[in-house]
């Protein structure tokens, strides 16, 4: 008599917290055109307290208490290396400008005395929003890298989250896949703190559609999932050659299911 094991049930693991990822909007700089009709006053400084120029040069203060650090061609802010501090924000912008618009390569970031100091965002940088390839980094150590548009996360792309201190739990620790309008895209894999990895369709950042799911002992599952279930017909194969056909609802078997086994005997089971 050969005794089937017990199936091991998915890690449901998905915390709301985690899947709740922080907007980007503070990337989107709703500042007028940088015209040099908008400079009120032109400063010396050696800069140290607000940039990382750290050289004595002029600088303008514009009209919204701004400040720029930067060329003007034909009136309008054009340099690739300048720096915009904002006076209202413990931010400033450092990379490049384009017709009066933060546009080109940069990196934003917390002043020097910000505590916390970090760099936000380092990458391309289109009509005053991230736009392109960049790495994004959240307060709480989170981390995403890859493609933006229009300041959303859009196309492919990795999120990273920031891992806990506590073997017992289990939580995904980087995302790989697509995003769309700034959320987890149809498509992608997971990977687990336990070793266990998840490849498929997703819906709303859960398993959905067809997958395959991967134990860190050796075991998969392919097949139907269904809100980060296992729903649908599908096939479980065991480290030890076995593999088990049939159908599963709410994370459970259901109905016939034929057990195929590593010495090629085959046999039945109903649930």
């Amino acid at each position: 008599m050969i005794v089937k094991k017990s199936y091991k049930k998915l890690l449901n693991i998905f915390i709301v917290s985690y899947l709740l990822i922080n907007n980007i909007q503070c990337l989107k700089f709703n500042i007028s055109l940088i015209k040099e009709s908008n400079v009120i006053e032109i400063k010396s400084t050696d800069y140290q307290s607000i940039g990382p120029l750290g050289k004595d040069h002029d600088y303008f203060v514009l009209e919204n208490g701004d400040e720029y650090d930067g060329k003007f061609v034909n009136g309008l802010a054009n340099d690739t290396r300048g720096l915009y501090y904002f006076k209202n924000k413990p931010t400033y912008y450092c990379g490049g400008f384009k017709d009066g618009k933060i546009e080109g390569r940069g990196f934003y970031t917390t002043k020097r005395n910000a505590i916390p100091r970090y760099v936000i965002y380092e990458g391309e940088f289109r009509d005053g929003m991230a736009d392109g390839k960049g790495v994004y980094i959240y307060k709480n150590g989170d981390k995403y890298k890859g493609e933006f548009r229009k300041s959303k996360r859009e196309g492919k792309g990795e999120y990273e989250w920031k891992k806990i201190d506590n073997k017992e739990l289990i939580t995904p620790y980087l995302f790989k896949g697509y995003f769309e309008n700034d959320n987890f895209g149809e498509y992608g894999t997971y990977f687990y703190t336990n070793g266990d990895k998840y490849i498929g369709q997703l819906k709303n950042g859960k398993k959905h559609g067809k997958g395959t799911y991967y134990y860190e002992d050796g075991d998969r599952y392919e097949g139907d999932f269904k809100n980060d279930k296992r729903e649908g017909s599908g096939v479980y194969y065991w480290n030890n050659g076995d593999r088990d056909m049939g159908d599963y609802l709410n994370d459970k078997e259901v109905g016939m299911h034929v057990i195929v086994h590593a010495n090629g005997q085959v046999t039945q089971k109903y649930y």
